[in-house]
This record gives structure tokens, sequence and C-alpha cells, in this order.
């Protein structure tokens, strides 16, 4: 029966290098949800002569949170057993026959025994690992049971060893928008982008792994910006969906985009659009419009048809005059829509008012309408213009020969 001399102390240790210090504290530091860090810990035997350690108990509290500890195998069955921790050094090895020195050439020259499959022989490692599941700052406690005997007269470990474990959780979150990804109607025959913007919305950094279409032929092209990338909080990226119809059909797709979201590694967004033949507007007469003369005071009217010989409802937005134009003329009776292959009277009035000018009066009305086809204002509305014209008078009555004369 062996004979045990001196006292235990138990040292729990971030590193088998004893001068690095004990300890009294682990933070894991901020960590995004979905990474899973772990450090290893070394629990070893400070005492003095040849006096065992018991290490009776190792475990996290509260269990099932976001901080625990790997399996170990030495604590399957405890207690475990720690011999006093022997340091060594490449002149003189203090370790035994089946073990090795953990120095090397390139090494500090005081390292520690390692027995014969590379593991330390007289200290235990404990692997701990956080693994936050919701965002925010996270606690837990390390405690070890032993038996030592406090050989360096501190009385803080025995018998039970206790260390916070601290950390931060943060979450990436991956934003895309618009969502869905609705071109509305467009037109054959037209250029038609629409702009996505993928962001990350969450308070760690992400990583955007992939942007593509689920459709092996889609109708939308895509230029997505190269992946892999990382994106800070509050980066913005941005894709561009390009869909040019040659026939009138409805399409559809799905943009699908891999990150490290850990809520959603996947987002799918619904790409939609619905293709038709344009309106088209057709003015008869075209115009210009001559009413011919009219007296001051009086009104001639003109019917004009607009049809819409297109296969989507033309609409017609307002009827405005242009620049200069007289304002003696009014244009009424034109309805909202006009339905493909129909038709409805504009009718155009001459109205020059009593007391005013006699002379030639002229201008244009501006048909805003939604016929892709026509110009442009500068404000991006599609337009026609119908010119008009006439002439008011003011006859003045003529007695000939004067009155008071034979």
């Amino acid at each position: 029966r062996m004979a045990f001399k001196g006292k235990s102390e138990l040292g729990v240790l971030n590193s088998l290098d004893p001068a690095g210090g004990e300890l009294r504290a682990l933070d894991f530091g901020t960590v995004s949800i979905g990474n899973t860090p772990g450090r290893t810990l070394y629990l070893a035997n400070f005492g003095t002569e040849n006096a065992p350690l018991a290490i009776t108990r190792v475990a996290v509290e509260p269990e099932g949170g976001a901080f625990f500890m790997q399996p170990a195998p030495r604590l399957a069955s405890a207690p475990a057993f720690l011999s006093p921790f022997r340091a060594c050094n490449r002149d003189r090895v203090t370790c035994g026959l089946l073990e090795s020195c953990s120095t090397t050439q390139s090494s500090p020259a005081v390292g520690h025994c390692l027995d014969a499959s590379g593991r330390p022989s007289d200290a235990l490692p404990i692997e701990l690992r956080f693994a936050p599941s919701s965002p925010g700052s996270l606690g837990a406690t390390l405690v070890i049971g032993n038996d030592e005997e406090n050989a360096a007269g501190d009385r803080v470990e025995s018998p039970l060893f206790t260390a916070s474990l601290t950390g931060a959780a943060t979450v990436a979150s991956l934003l895309v928008t618009p969502s869905p990804l609705e071109f509305g109607d467009i037109y054959v025959g037209t250029l038609n982008t629409l702009q996505v913007q993928l962001e990350n919305a969450g308070a760690a950094a992400l990583t955007l792994q992939s942007v593509g279409t689920a459709g092996p032929t889609s109708a939308f092209l895509l230029t997505a910006p190269p992946t892999p990338v990382t994106m800070l909080p509050g980066a913005k990226l941005f894709a561009t969906l390009v869909i040019s119809p040659s026939v009138p059909r409805s399409f559809a797709d799905t943009l699908v985009v891999r990150s490290t979201d850990p809520k959603q590694p996947v987002t799918n967004v619904l790409m939609k659009a619905e293709s038709f033949i344009p309106p088209a507007i057709r003015v008869v007469p075209a115009g210009p419009i001559d009413f011919g003369e009219a007296q001051l005071g009086q009104q001639r009217q003109i019917a004009v048809t607009v049809s819409n010989a297109g296969g989507k409802a033309l609409r017609i937005d307002e009827i405005g005059y242009a620049a200069h134009s007289s304002r003696d003329f009014i244009a009424s009776g034109l309805p909202p829509e006009i339905a493909p292959s129909a038709s409805a009277t504009l009718a155009l009035t001459f109205a020059p008012a009593t007391g005013g000018s006699p002379g030639p009066r002229a201008g244009s009305f501006i048909l805003y309408c939604n016929d892709p086809s026509l110009p442009k204002d500068g404000q991006g509305r599609h337009h026609v213009l119908l010119e008009y014209r006439a002439l008011a008078t003011d006859p003045v009555l003529t007695v000939s020969p004067p009155q008071g004369h034979d």
C-alpha cells in the first residue's frame, strides 16, 4: 500500500503553462448565433510531494443552457485522480519511461509530460462550448468537485471550485426586399428592370453564400453580387432582375438566396410578372383640327374619335394644354379607360368669349396615357399632342345709306 505525502492543490488552467495563471472566469466574447466556439481548460494538481487529487465532479450549471461541456472519458467513472503536475525540459526530462516531454526545438524550454497517445499525463483536459440560440448576454457557472488539501493555503477550490462563464450572442438576419418580387403588368417587347436589395438586418456578420433562380431556364435574367461575401450588420448589396417578354403570358420563378442566417439559411422569394400586348392610342382626325370661324360668344364643336388598337386597357390619365395654347378650346367626354379594340368620342369645343378680341386662336391639347410607344415628358408621362386652330370674329352691322338721308 502506497503512502502519500504532502497536500494536493487544484489548478484550473487556460493552457498547460502554469505561468499563464489560473482561471477564475471565462468569457467567450460576442458570438454569432449558429457558431459554437470552444475552449479547452486543464485541471492539474499543483500540490506537494506525491499527494493525489480526486476530481469528483465537473459540470456546467444550469444544465441545458447555451454553455455545455463535451464528454471527458476520464470523468466517465468519477472520481478521476491526478498526480502532482510535473514540468519537464529538453535537458532534464522528469517524465516516465513511456512518456515524452512536450518541448521541441522551437517551443519554450519548459513543457509538460505526455503519455504514449500524446495526451497530458498529469492534467485532465475539459472542453467547454458556447452555443447560443437567442441573442443577448448569457452566463453560467463551471463547477468542479474535488478533495484538494489546500497546499497553496488559499482555501478557494475545495470542496467546490466555481468559475463564471459569460458570453454575448448576436444574430445575423438576411432581409430581401421587395418581397415578393413583382413586376406587375408589363408589355411585350419592353425591357423591364427590378432592383433587389439584400440587407443584413441583424447584429452579427453574415455570409451571403449564393444568389440564384430556382428555374433552370428562367425568363428572369439575374445579375447578382459575387459570392461568397461577408456582410457586416447593416450592410446592403443589390441584385438586378430583368425580363423582356416576347409574347403575352404569365411568368413566375423563385429567387433563392443562401446565407448564414441561422433562422433562415435559405430564403425563397417569389418572382412574377404578367405581360400584355401594350395599349395603342389612335386619334382620328389626328390634327391639326381646324374649327374655321366662330363669332365671339358662340361655339363650334368637332368630334374626335380616340380608339385603342392594343391588347391592354388604354388609360387616359389627364388632358391638359401645351404651353402658350389658347384656352378658348375645351376637351370633354373622354372616359378614364378605353378597352382593347374599343373607341370613345372626345368632344372638342371652340368657344371664344363675348367681349374677347377677334383674331386667330391656336394651341394643342396634351393627352396623357399609358401607351408605352409615345414619347415621355419631363415627369416620365407618355403623351400625344392634338393641335387645334380657329378664327374668332366680331361682325359689325353696317346700314347703308346712313339713317337721316333721303
